[in-house]
């Protein structure tokens, strides 16, 4: 059975959710990824706005027909993660906006060409669901998620692939 990806999840839906996950290994936390994290794990070593070309990469506006689709059914990116550019958009972990009012979303989604770009950013309201927008986790060491709150900078060597 082919699965979608989730949307019409708010950015506090997204934390009720983690809050309810347990650890996935002594002293690792689930966690939003920082629009930092999400943007270096999306450009895989490359400085190009997309690791191929990006109808191979992701669903967007010019072959989605319109709608969101199962994922891991396009090409991955160099590091072996898929669905980084469009399908859905993904909420990250960085408030952003006039007076950090709102939250980063990365990763286009199937109705927009250029927000699939790797460097390409929005933001809206926590309280936003929508069906465009939805949410990718990461794993931490959970002594780094207070200081990667406090700052945009990180270390990539604290984020574990799975």
């Amino acid at each position: 059975m082919a699965q979608k990806p989730v949307v019409y999840v708010s950015w506090y839906d997204c934390q009720q959710f983690l809050k309810r996950l347990t650890s996935p290994a002594p002293g690792w936390k689930y966690a939003l990824p920082s629009e930092a994290q999400w943007e270096y794990a999306c450009r895989a070593g490359s400085d190009a706005a997309y690791a191929h070309t990006r109808t191979d990469l992701g669903w967007i506006a010019v072959n989605s027909g319109g709608r969101r689709h199962a994922v891991g059914m396009k090409q991955p990116n160099a590091w072996g993660i898929m669905d980084m550019h469009g399908n859905v958009a993904e909420w990250c972990r960085d408030w952003v906006g006039p007076n950090n009012s709102e939250v980063a979303i990365r990763g286009g989604s199937w109705e927009s060409d250029l927000s699939s770009r790797a460097a390409a950013r929005n933001s809206d309201t926590p309280f936003l669901r929508i069906n465009r927008v939805g949410f990718r986790l990461v794993i931490v060491r959970e002594e780094s998620l207070s200081a990667m709150h406090a700052s945009s900078a990180f270390d990539i060597s604290e984020i574990r692939t799975r």
